[in-house]
């Protein structure tokens, strides 16, 4: 399934993919390392238009 976010607010777009990471992918980010989450916030950034 992929989830397709969108907003003029970089920082509305990153609380939605949180919100939805939380809500139906909670066990994944569980499993996942803080170097994992690390690289994974900073990717989402790069795309979203965000500083890390």
């Amino acid at each position: 399934m992929r989830v397709t976010v969108k907003d003029e607010n970089p920082t509305v777009v990153e609380a939605k993919m949180w919100h939805h990471a939380i809500q139906d992918h909670i066990d994944m980010l569980k499993a996942m390392t803080e170097e994992q989450l690390i690289g994974w916030i900073s990717d989402t950034h790069k795309k979203i238009g965000l500083k890390s």
